[in-house]
């Protein structure tokens, strides 16, 4: 089907590995095919190595959305140029970023609109300086069930992959050249930018060190210009939920299925510095809007989120505690 068709764009598959090692097994290096599949959805069934995603750079050099979901692959190694990304969703499985993910985003992270961040363990600020502080294009970006790591502003004390990582001279490479070469983060600690295009941030599980809503609003304050803020539970007081929209001014929708301190009066004190955004924290009245939902405008971004159960924006319905 995938030599046969050279149209098909979009497969969904349980065994995508098998099928791309298949052909490649029995395929003659005198056709060297290339398929035109915009998608390539690894299922959460699929045991991956740095052959499979070899693979995917080989033969599906258009590819515009990837998701690797597997329950077992190492890291991003085999992962190459793809010149046409605009989506990632990465389940990491409980690990840490490691040099792997960092090359991917060097090499990949310039046409990145939208960056799913799944179950990463012991983010720091750093390690999001490498990967989304890569994406300048980023519009969309999903955080969930993640983790910062208890001294996420510190120097790095590890080693290279998995929890030991930090202290690899490739990885010490990347933080000398990113602060060398970044214009818009600013390693002095007084103000940190970290992105000026993401319109909609989504945090879902987020596990903080120490359980100190304090980071939240460090890290939410990283992204200026937001206009939608999603989150399944947040334990922000007034004051600190104040400073969250005060430093967003095109906030449109703070949108929170459990704000702990949702109670008349906190609602009522925060209405004269909302004139333009709306503080949703009662799930049963959620309103969304057109413009959340831009990346479903295409037919194929509808049939994957019907079918497949694969959006570029996660339900909220899902996540919500």
């Amino acid at each position: 089907m995938l030599n046969g068709l050279p149209g098909l764009r979009h497969v969904v598959y349980d065994v995508m590995s098998d099928v791309l090692t298949y052909v490649d097994f029995n395929t003659s290096e005198a056709i060297l095919p290339k398929f035109g599949l915009r998608t390539v959805l690894f299922h959460s069934m699929e045991l991956l190595g740095s052959n499979h995603l070899e693979l995917v750079t080989k033969l599906c050099p258009n590819v515009e959305w990837i998701s690797l979901d597997s329950a077992l692959f190492y890291n991003l190694e085999g992962l190459g140029h793809l010149p046409r990304l605009r989506l990632l969703r990465l389940n990491y499985k409980g690990r840490s970023i490691d040099d792997t993910v960092m090359e991917f985003f060097t090499i990949n992270g310039a046409n990145l609109t939208t960056l799913h961040l799944f179950d990463v363990k012991d983010i720091t600020l750093d390690d999001l300086c490498l990967t989304v502080g890569k994406c300048p294009q980023l519009e969309t970006f999903v955080f969930c069930e993640c983790s910062i790591a208890p001294d996420w502003r510190g120097v790095p004390q590890y080693n290279p992959i998995g929890p030991n990582r930090r202290n690899s001279s490739s990885y010490m490479h990347h933080i000398n050249s990113y602060s060398h070469s970044s214009n818009h983060f600013n390693f002095g600690r007084n103000r940190q930018v970290l992105s000026h295009s993401v319109d909609c941030l989504q945090i879902f599980g987020l596990q903080l060190p120490g359980e100190c809503p304090s980071i939240l609003v460090d890290l939410i304050s990283m992204f200026r210009d937001l206009l939608v803020l999603e989150m399944d539970r947040c334990d922000l007081d007034v004051s600190q939920i104040k400073s969250v929209i005060l430093s967003q001014p095109s906030l449109q929708v703070l949108r929170c299925a459990n704000w702990t301190h949702a109670t008349e009066a906190n609602l009522a004190s925060l209405a004269p510095c909302m004139p333009t955004c709306r503080l949703q924290v009662n799930k049963q009245s959620f309103a969304y809007f057109e413009e959340e939902m831009h990346h479903k405008r295409t037919m194929a971004a509808q049939l994957l989120s019907e079918y497949a159960g694969f959006s570029p924006l996660l339900n909220h319905d899902a996540y919500a505690s």
